[in-house]
Order: structure tokens, then sequence, then C-alpha cells
């Protein structure tokens, strides 16, 4: 594995922002909303369907 790269698959980071949700509502059944706020920067490239084309390629990623 190349120790410049920094890739995770888009569809993995969404199941466990999901999965922390479901498990985080049964304990807030008022909750209104979420609020998410991403200090560092990432990028998934995206067809014009809103569907992944790349995995999703972080800060970390040092390729020039």
């Amino acid at each position: 594995m190349d120790s410049l790269l920094c890739e995770f698959d888009p569809n993995e980071i969404a199941l466990a922002a999901r999965t922390v949700i479901d498990d985080l509502a049964s304990h807030a059944a008022d909750c209104e909303g979420v609020v998410m706020c991403s200090q560092m920067h990432g990028m998934v490239l995206m067809n014009e369907r809103g569907e992944a084309r790349s995995n999703c390629i972080t800060w970390l990623d040092h390729r020039e």
C-alpha cells in the first residue's frame, strides 16, 4: 500500500454515520435535527445522479 494514499469507501462512511445517528436517536426521542461540522476537508467525485464515482480522498492524502 502506498503510504501517500488516504482513501475511504464513501458508502462505508455514510453507513457508519447512519448507524451512529440511529443508535443515538433511541436516546433522544424529541430530537429535531443533527448538526455536523467537519474540521478537515475531503473529496468524493460524484456523477450527475449524485452517486459516488471515487473513494473519499481525505486531507491526509499526500499525492501530488
